[in-house]
């Protein structure tokens, strides 16, 4: 009879103390889920936040900006910050009409740019690096790409340009003179174009590994090509090259390029 309450106090005791191991080891998982759970978003947000402030290197290469304008906000957020400063430097050796840089001008306006006009010609580098505090966008006008390299080099522009681009995040626009000096080096027919402008050095800013030939396509330009453009390129070191028609730019994010035709969008 002992024997018999003694075995039945010790399995009720086991029973409980069965039941209360299970309900401590329920409990132990529930709450290691919850905090697995936790750090798991907190890791996410963090992964998140991390990745949206990687400065990413960022630019718009343009035969003509006022034909793209619009479709180039797209990708922005000009919500955030909309101020682009408007370099005019490579248009200041063109004469007569210039309803060309007006056009592309007042396209960036209506794309939802908030624009200031600047020219780095004559200035000095530490006047450029004031100039361009607080703008989120540097655009390059369309104009004469080695009075741009000319003035660039003088101002210490190159510099600049460069550590805005690659190291501060800043986005890069430029219209045909603009975009070619975004490359290695002018194109080796522009060189022997000029009679006027003599580099010793004539690096670019070497901000992407192409060059590109705008205004593709154009009546305007088609005897340029024709008659002599495309035979001083025709070699087997060139530099890659990338023909624009007035309705293309090329959108460059790091490394990776994209070609976008404004006319072929839906």
């Amino acid at each position: 009879m002992l024997y018999h309450l003694l075995n039945v106090e010790v399995t009720s005791t086991f029973a409980y103390a069965k039941k209360s191991i299970n309900n401590i080891q329920s409990q132990f998982n529930s709450n290691l889920e919850v905090t697995l759970a936790f750090l798991n978003a907190e890791i996410n947000a963090k992964i998140a936040f991390n990745y949206t402030n990687i400065m990413h290197k960022n630019l718009f290469l343009t035969s003509s900006v006022h034909a793209v304008a619009q479709d180039i906000a797209k990708h922005l957020n000009l919500t955030q910050n909309n101020k682009l400063l408007f370099i005019t430097t490579p248009a200041e050796p063109k004469k007569g009409d210039l309803s060309w840089l007006a056009n592309d001008r007042k396209a960036l306006v209506d794309a939802g740019f908030d624009v200031t006009d600047y020219t780095i010609t004559g200035r000095t580098k530490t006047e450029v690096e004031a100039a361009v505090v607080g703008f989120e966008y540097i655009y390059l006008s369309g104009g004469d790409t080695l009075y741009l390299l000319e003035k660039s080099q003088q101002s210490g522009f190159i510099e600049i340009i460069r550590d805005l681009i690659l190291n501060k995040g800043k986005t890069y626009i430029g219209t045909s003179a603009g975009s070619i000096i975004a490359g290695p080096k002018p194109h080796d027919y522009l060189l022997k174009e000029n009679d006027v402008i003599k580099l010793e050095n004539v690096e670019g800013y070497n901000l992407v590994n192409f060059l590109i030939m705008p205004h593709w396509g154009s009546d305007y330009h088609k005897h340029k090509y024709l008659s002599g453009r495309l035979i001083i390129a025709y070699k087997k070191d060139q530099l890659p090259l990338i023909a624009l028609s007035d309705n293309q730019y090329v959108h460059v994010v790091d490394d990776t390029i994209k070609i976008i035709d404004v006319t072929k969008l839906a």
